[in-house]
């Protein structure tokens, strides 16, 4: 057994990373290393940059919406293959299905955040916020992607083995018999 951590199995890991990466980006910007990507949307009117904060909560919250979608597909049937592809999954899977959503919502929160933050005096911490946002959010859509990837190659497969068996006639039924 290996010891090194899969990400794929711990997507609060990753979140971790980005949030990390946020940081090292808002470090260097601080220290004068990198330009300040930030410097005009910091320079803008706080109301224009409220507006685009609380235009991305809209975005993390459709994520999050479709982490739920994403789940109760997942859940809701109980063909053998769909639970082959739950018991499998096991604690991985639920991670991957619980951290989605709650990634979305951080997302939607860290940008309400950063529209309270633009106009109430913290114009300088919004965008970093916002940043942190894009990164969950983003990592969170790539997720559920893929697992609805899955569940609709498992439809496919139920779907190919329902047609197939409904195909299929026993020789009494063949049409030089009839």
């Amino acid at each position: 057994m290996s010891a090194r951590v899969n990400p794929v199995d711990h997507p609060a890991l990753v979140d971790v990373l980005v949030l990390a990466a946020v940081a090292v980006h808002a470090f260097i910007t601080w220290k004068g290393w990198l330009l300040d990507l930030w410097a005009p949307l910091v320079a803008a009117d706080p109301s224009a940059q409220a507006g685009l904060y609380l235009g991305f909560f809209g975005a993390a919250a459709l994520v999050s919406s479709f982490a739920g979608v994403v789940v109760i597909f997942g859940v809701t049937p109980q063909t053998y293959r769909f639970q082959k592809f739950r018991v499998d999954g096991g604690k991985s899977l639920a991670r991957n299905w619980s951290w989605t959503s709650a990634a979305g919502f951080l997302g939607a929160g860290l940008a309400l955040a950063a529209g309270i933050a633009a106009l109430s005096g913290g114009q300088w911490l919004a965008p970093w916020l916002l940043e942190v946002a894009i990164g969950l959010v983003a990592h969170s859509a790539v997720r559920l992607v893929i697992l609805l990837h899955a569940l609709v190659g498992i439809v496919r497969r139920d779907d190919l083995a329902a047609v197939n068996k409904a195909a299929e006639r026993p020789p009494s039924e063949a049409p030089w018999r009839r």
